[in-house]
């Protein structure tokens, strides 16, 4: 029951607490006064201490913690403590289980405290706090310190935050919490990361949260770390850790590798503390760090390398947004973002989508193009560029080649960046895909940088789709026929890795590739599918990674990498310091030091040496003066004896007359803003007045000045035109129209006419009412000379200038000084494509333009025009033998013209197809005809067909290669036709595109030919034309024998007498006969091959003018590609093969063997005459293996030798002697050009192709059994000589015909140690080893026999060889 009055309340409150400690103390004083006092002096101090230094005269409220909901209530309280004071009011909160009771003044509140029992000598400073509005204290007994688990479960939310002053109230409870914090143990990860949290929770509680928009503030980054603390316990706490952040061998986080993650932005999401944002120095390092540690490691696990990498650099990129940073350090940081996905771009596009979505990729590296975009922008408004803006504009045009109106962004670049190199690059590459110009584009490709190859590399498959699309509707005539074309040609333009990926990328379009060498081009099987097909790493651009993926993304050589020690909040004994908040008193600056002025007197003061590292700035400025913060917890203030009075007259006297003064110095405050803001406004408003002011009148200056002058240009034309039509009025009418003897009468018609003699010879002229006019005969005279002799002059001048306008060009000394060609002797051929001249009169200006154009290649004005029957169209000009100086070195120039006017028929060219005209041809020139411009479309595409025509059906008429350069000539008329309008009238791109042609050039020929202009030109567009002379034909020349000989030599005779010699030295039988024929057959097969290869087909060489019967080392006869010319050369290469022979059985008699040799040895034989020759050289092989069968050291058991002893390796090498020189021609009808005078065949073939052959496996086969056979003779005899090593003790060397591998063997090369045996012993060995060792001595002599018969063999294939050279 209650002491006070009026009605007690039925239940007692219970004890004021915090955080869930229990109080000693009751509101309605169920302890007594003594108790109280006891319990205040056990704990240290009393209640002005316990009030953080307030002074207690200014409580006015009550705030009581730890109140039931059954208690909580207004109407209850209200009733409790009226018993003893009058209440103002009582604010609940049940939901905190808090009440605030506010009396009326301080005097109420001392007796609350007397009738109630609350005594604030006995309340702790820990738990003391003050509502800044109404100076409420907050009580809480002091109690043990909890541990973790308990300390973490603090209150922090007590007070609403919707004003300022609650937000100071929570911001001195914040302050009472950290101090709560420090000195705790946290030993795991999961604890540490709950106290950091629980850090934060009461950090964003001290904060002010504003919604004016015009006083928020940047927050500035504190984090020392690639990871802040907190983060790093949380990740390892709930296993979101990369494999790149462990400990090598363990699940425990790497604090040295921990990098910052990033988190998606939300509604809900709490700004960010400036110790979770790393500041640019810390972001620097992050990057420097991942390009030198974690870049490379990408090889094998792509898809954690990305994801980790990407991530990583997205959370660069938000700390850079949120902290608002722009400068060049932060602008490299998102270019090297930039690098990296351009780089993952290509690297990893063949990856599954499970590990890198090409879109999602696309989108990242958009955004770091844009954010670059607005910081170079930025930027450059501070008049600060970068570096690499270049080089990162370039890439954004190149990442929307697609798209319209990039270029106009280009336009707005600035000019050092708009005319840079790579931005340059990047507009050619727009302009190549545009115009579907893929082989320009694919050139791009091969010269750009790698990081631009990557880009680029997004659109192959778009270009290769649309140039695939050109080529189907260039190379086919309709939709019914097909069209084959090269796909080793489609490989090499379009930059595929080999012929398999262009299959597949032709399949995907419907189109077919047949025997894998040719595409079947088919307008109505051409497929357009919705999407591309899905790209592949292309082996191009990959080649162009010269340097690590680092080196790549840094765009330099990589930095030192740092070394760095994270920054812990914990000490060695796993307690908290609060080390990791202290770079926030750097970044918040969210309250100013007016707003923390206003806290009042009573605080919440931790010890003095925790305060800077736990505290924001807010806080730190609503501390007392410096000397009460130096105070130490472990030593109080000495505490007064006895409470001071805090009601007395005195007291409310200097409350009162802070009140005047503080409400004074607001008005004075206030008075001087007003009179501040006063001045401030003025002068603003004078200072922009009057720059308005001076613009106007400047503005207005300028049109009165530009006014002033273009009035004074109308008079001055106003002037002159009044002028002119006075002299124009007072000179009398021109009389046109009057003869010579009568317009002297017209200009003046008052003067005397005729004129008189006698007025002449006084040199006076009578001109009537004008006068009379004198005259000087003598200069009459001398001006009538001088006309005279310039107009001579002239004339001489304009025959020469005309003479030499018609001097033929120095043909020879322009090709040997531009040809590419590097050879001592050199064709050049070119066909003159001219109008038809029927259709000009001879003094046509259009027929004499044809005329000069021919003079210009004649050799002289001499020289005569080779007699031609007029019906062949297809002319030759001129045709001669030069010689050229190119450096120090003389060149031999041949140089043939031929001229062709108008469209050729049918049969025409079926003529000069049969003539072979346009062989060897090195160039072509067209001159256009004069255009007539006229309204009707029709006439115009008439026009640009026929000239189409006649180019076409000329390159079409020649061989497709190699392919030669186009040279032309448009005549200047009035309105000139630009170059654009001759490209598409002519379809050049096509015809590049089609391979007709190799490159183009215009040349506009001026109106007059009777200057040196249109000489001038002529002469540069030759030495363009030489300069793109295709490279001449690398072809070697033999005679057939020769040809057949060296090949033989080259790919047979080497490898058969290697097996035969290794084979004869192991004592080893003869190589089977099958296998050596298969060989020297396969041999025969592939030169045959060579020499008739259908790549010699489509070459257009050599220039027929100059061939001659035979051919030539330079230049071949006229048939010599022709199919039935290479067809015959097959064939003869063919027939020097030799039948195949079956080995017989192994047990074969000798005879019917024998018997079998002659008739395999008839069928080499090409006649009866020569079959004898081969049957005695094949009976002699025989005789000779017989007697040395009969000879043998074993005996001569059976009829003859067997099977393995015949010597069919010699026989064969005797058959294949004969066949090369008892070799005929087939009899098949050869061409008459192909045979020299000598009688000779000449072979032209290249010399690559003779490196392509592929040895038959059957061959190789016998290759590895030889080898096996002899390392088993070797083994066999390393154990003959070591059970004979005893009785050859006293031998110390080896016979010479021993393999070099038994001498070098460390058991038998040393000196032989004998046993102390006795003789009896040695006798009977002696006696038991003798047949061993007869037999292996019979085998040695066999060794040596064969071994002279191998010499005997090489002497008879070299007498053989040597009888081949002198045939």
């Amino acid at each position: 029951p209650s002491q006070g009055k009026g009605t007690a309340l039925p239940v007692a409150i219970p004890p004021l607490c915090c955080a869930g400690s229990q109080a000693s103390d009751t509101i309605h004083g169920l302890q007594s006064p003594a108790q109280r006092r006891k319990n205040r002096e056990a704990r240290g101090d009393d209640g002005t201490d316990g009030l953080g230094g307030a002074a207690p005269s200014e409580l006015t409220a009550i705030q009581c913690k730890n109140v039931p909901d059954y208690l909580n209530d207004r109407t209850v309280l209200e009733k409790h403590f009226g018993q003893f004071v009058k209440v103002r009011r009582v604010m609940t909160r049940r939901s905190k289980k808090t009440a605030v009771v506010h009396f009326f003044d301080h005097v109420s509140f001392g007796g609350c405290r007397r009738g109630s029992g609350v005594n604030l000598s006995a309340v702790a400073w820990r738990g003391v706090g003050l509502d800044v509005r109404n100076n409420t204290p907050i009580f809480s007994s002091p109690a043990k310190k909890p541990g973790l688990r308990k300390a973490l479960q603090f209150e922090v939310d007590l007070f609403d935050s919707s004003s300022e002053g609650q937000n100071s109230e929570g911001m001195a409870a914040s302050l009472s919490s950290l101090s709560n914090l420090v000195g705790l143990v946290a030993e795991t990860s999961e604890e540490r990361y709950r106290l950091l949290d629980q850090r934060d929770k009461i950090m964003r509680q001290a904060r002010i949260k504003r919604t004016d928009l015009g006083k928020a503030k940047t927050i500035v980054g504190t984090c020392p770390d690639m990871c802040p603390e907190k983060e790093r316990y949380m990740r390892e706490t709930r296993n979101q850790l990369s494999i790149f952040e462990l400990l090598l061998g363990s699940d425990k986080v790497n604090h040295a590798a921990a990098i910052k993650e990033y988190s998606r932005s939300s509604a809900d999401q709490e700004e960010p503390l400036p110790h979770e944002l790393r500041p640019s120095e810390v972001l620097s390092m992050t990057m420097d760090y991942l390009v030198t540690n974690i870049m490379d490691q990408g090889e094998g696990n792509y898809r954690e390398w990305y994801d980790f990498v990407w991530n990583r650099t997205r959370g660069i990129r938000k700390d850079i947004t949120q902290q608002h940073l722009c400068n060049p350090l932060m602008v490299s940081l998102i270019e090297k973002c930039t690098r990296f996905h351009i780089h993952c771009a290509h690297q990893l596009c063949e990856e599954p989508m499970s590990s890198f979505d090409a879109k999602i990729n696309n989108e990242n590296m958009t955004k770091c193009l844009q954010s670059l975009k607005e910081m170079y922008q930025d930027l450059a408004n501070k008049g600060i560029y970068c570096q690499s803006e270049a080089e990162f504009r370039g890439y954004n045009v190149l990442l929307n080649l697609n798209k319209g109106d990039i270029l106009r962004e280009v336009q707005q670049f600035h000019p050092e960046v708009r005319n840079s190199p790579e931005v340059r690059f990047a507009v050619q590459a727009f302009a190549a895909l545009n115009s579907n110009n893929f082989v320009r584009f694919f050139k791009l490709v091969q010269t750009a940088s790698y990081l631009n190859a990557c880009l680029l590399h997004c659109y192959f498959n778009q270009i290769r789709k649309d140039a695939l699309k050109s080529l189907n509707i260039a190379y086919t005539v309709s939709t019914q026929r097909c069209t084959v074309f090269p796909l080793d040609h489609l490989v090499r333009m379009l930059l595929f890795k080999d012929c398999e990926e262009a299959t597949d990328f032709i399949s995907y379009y419907g189109l077919s590739v047949s025997d894998n060498t040719y595409v079947e081009l088919n307008r109505s099987a051409f497929l357009e599918p919705d999407g591309l097909p899905k790209p592949r790493k292309s082996l191009f651009v990959s080649q162009k990674l010269t340097v690590s993926v680092g080196e790549v993304v840094n765009g330099r050589p990589l930095p030192p990498a740092p070394h760095h020690v994270p920054v812990s909040s914990f000490n060695g004994q796993s307690k908290y310091i609060g080390g990791i908040a202290t770079g926030d008193q750097a970044g918040n600056n969210q309250k100013s030091s007016m707003e923390a002025a206003d806290v009042p007197a009573v605080r919440v003061q931790p010890p003095a040496h925790l305060l800077p590292s736990l505290l924001p700035r807010p806080l730190m400025s609503a501390l007392p003066p410096a000397q009460t913060i130096s105070q130490s917890a472990a030593q109080p203030d000495p505490l007064p004896s006895k409470p001071q009075p805090v009601y007395t007259d005195t007291v409310r006297k200097s409350k009162i007359d802070r009140i005047i003064e503080s409400s004074g110095l607001k008005r004075t405050t206030q008075a001087r803003v007003a009179r501040c803001s006063e001045e401030v406004c003025g002068h603003v408003m004078d200072l922009f007045l009057e720059d308005e002011i001076f613009q106007i009148a400047k503005e207005t200056i300028q049109e009165l000045q530009c006014f002033c002058k273009y009035l004074q240009r109308w008079r001055e034309a106003v002037a002159a035109r009044t002028k002119l039509k006075r002299q124009m009025r007072a000179f009398p009418a021109a009389p046109c129209c009057m003869d010579l003897k009568n317009k002297l009468k017209a200009l003046s018609p008052s003067a005397e006419w005729p004129i008189t003699m006698e007025n002449l010879c006084k040199r006076i002229v009578n001109m009537g009412n004008g006068g009379k006019l004198g005259v000087s005969c003598t200069r009459l005279n001398w001006l009538r000379n001088k006309t005279a002799h310039d107009i001579k002059v002239q004339h001489f001048y304009q025959q020469l200038l005309s003479d030499l306008a018609w001097t033929p060009l120095d043909l020879a000394s322009l090709i040997a000084e531009h040809i590419p060609i590097k050879q001592d002797q050199v064709f050049w051929k070119v066909l003159l494509v001219l109008p038809n001249d029927d259709e000009y009169e001879e003094d046509d200006p259009n027929r004499i333009l044809i005329e000069w154009l021919k003079a210009k290649f004649l050799k002289d004005r001499s020289w005569k025009k080779t007699a031609s029957c007029e019906e062949v169209r297809i002319q030759t000009l001129t045709l001669f033998n030069s010689s050229g100086v190119r450096g120090s070195r003389n060149i031999k120039v041949s140089v043939c013209i031929k001229v062709v006017h108008g469209v050729l028929s049918d049969s025409e060219l079926d003529a000069s197809s049969t003539q072979k005209d346009l062989l060897g041809t090195s160039g072509l020139i067209l001159l256009l005809p004069p255009q007539v411009r006229s309204e009707d479309v029709a006439e115009e595409d008439v026009y640009w067909l026929s000239a189409l025509l006649q180019l076409k059906q000329l390159l079409q008429a020649k061989p497709f290669q190699p392919t030669v350069p186009l040279l032309v000539l448009v005549p200047s008329l009035e309105e000139e036709a630009t170059e654009k309008e001759v490209e598409e009238g002519l379809m050049l791109q096509d015809l590049i595109s089609a391979q007709l042609i190799s490159d183009y050039i215009i040349v506009e020929l001026p109106g007059s030919i009777n200057d040196l202009e249109g000489t001038r030109r002529i002469s540069a567009a030759m030495s363009w034309l030489v300069s793109q002379c295709p490279n001449s034909l690398e072809l070697c020349s033999q005679t057939l024998q020769e040809y057949i000989e060296d090949g033989i030599d080259g790919e047979f005779g080497k490898r058969f007498y290697h097996d035969w010699k290794e084979r004869r030295l192991a004592g080893l039988p003869s190589q089977e006969p099958g296998v050596i024929i298969e060989l020297y057959n396969n041999v025969l097969q592939f030169l045959s091959e060579v020499a008739s290869s259908e790549h010699l087909c489509d070459l257009s060489w050599p220039v027929t003018e100059f061939s001659e019967p035979g051919g030539n080392k330079l230049l071949p006869h006229m048939d010599w590609n022709v199919p039935d010319h290479l067809a015959w050369l097959k064939k003869a290469v063919l027939s020097f093969q030799i039948p195949y022979l079956d080995l017989p059985p192994l047990g074969a008699p000798w005879r019917p063997v024998c018997r079998m040799i002659f008739q395999y040895a008839s069928q080499i034989a090409s006649s009866s005459h020569t079959q004898p020759l081969i049957q005695s050289q094949v009976e002699n092989l025989l005789s000779r293996t017989y007697q040395k069968w009969k000879n043998g050291p074993l005996g001569n058991t059976g009829d003859g030798p067997s099977v393995d002893e015949i010597p069919w390796d010699d026989i064969l090498a005797t058959c294949i002697d004969h066949k090369l020189r008892d070799w005929k021609p087939p009899k098949l009808p050869v061409a008459p050009e192909a045979v020299s005078e000598d009688g000779q065949i000449r072979v032209y073939y290249f010399k690559e192709h003779l490196k392509n052959f592929t040895l038959p496996f059957s061959w190789e086969q016998a290759r590895l059994r030889t080898q096996e056979e002899i390392r088993q003779e070797q083994n066999q005899l390393h154990q003959y000589l070591a059970e004979d090593i005893e009785p050859l003790g006293d031998l110390m060397g080896f016979p010479l015909y021993l393999p070099q591998s038994l001498i070098s063997t460390p058991t038998l090369a040393g000196p032989l140690i004998k046993s102390p045996m006795s003789s009896v012993q040695v006798v009977r060995q002696g006696d038991d080893r003798s047949p061993a060792l007869s037999d292996r001595l019979k085998h040695l002599q066999r060794l040596l026999r064969a071994d002279r018969e191998g010499e005997v063999a090489s002497e008879l294939h070299l007498s053989a060889l040597m009888d081949m050279v002198d045939i």
